[in-house]
């Protein structure tokens, strides 16, 4: 019996090592592609530096300043503040969902994982004739449930980010750019998000 149980320890350890080293990895490109589209901050940081370069002519007499003058409007430091409160939310919501879709993925996968591995060992494993054998899984069909893992890029990270995003506005809104954060605080700004973040899915699983 210990030996039996070894042998199990040792087949599902092994799983887990394939989806954390092979399968997630294969996953993980289409999850940040996808937040990068729902969490996009390139108009945020393009409009930043874009006034960031501009320089003054040095004589505001001149026509090329007029035409400067005419073809651009610089930011008012009350337009520049608003941009980087903007890109100080979109970044840690960012941030906050891809640990949490990360960490989803990753359950979701030992789970797939776990149960296609108990088909093979049991195929493996017992005795007699493939008849007297519990059902087993083709290899298309494993294929097919495994692929279910992509449900969380293309649908359920949406999900994700609005409820952590509001969370984030909740709890930063009163933090500004301008203020120093210590270590401590940064971690309990961050505790909260995660619990609002939380309390934000419970309430959203019991409307459904």
């Amino acid at each position: 019996l210990e030996k039996m149980q070894t042998k199990v320890a040792s087949h599902y350890l092994g799983i887990q090592s394939i989806a954390c080293s092979t399968t997630l990895p294969c996953i993980l490109p289409h999850l940040a592609d996808r937040l990068s589209v729902l969490l996009d901050h390139a108009p945020l940081t393009a409009a930043l530096m874009s006034h960031r370069h501009l320089s003054p002519d040095p004589n505001p007499n001149s026509s090329a300043a007029a035409a400067s003058t005419s073809f651009t409007n610089p930011l008012t430091p009350e337009h520049k503040y608003a941009l980087w409160a903007q890109l100080q939310s979109l970044s840690l919501a960012r941030l906050a969902s891809a640990s949490v879709a990360v960490s989803a993925l990753t359950v979701l996968l030992r789970v797939q994982l776990n149960i296609i591995g108990r088909y093979i060992y049991l195929d493996s494993a017992l005795p007699g004739t493939k008849a007297d054998r519990p059902p087993t899984l083709s290899k298309n069909c494993q294929h097919m449930f495994l692929s279910y893992a992509e449900f969380l890029p293309q649908a359920g990270l949406a999900l994700i980010v609005v409820q952590v995003q509001e969370a984030v506005d909740q709890v930063f809104q009163g933090v500004s750019i301008k203020s120093k954060v210590s270590h401590s605080r940064l971690k309990a700004l961050v505790a909260q998000v995660q619990a609002r973040y939380s309390l934000g899915m419970l309430h959203e699983g019991a409307s459904q």
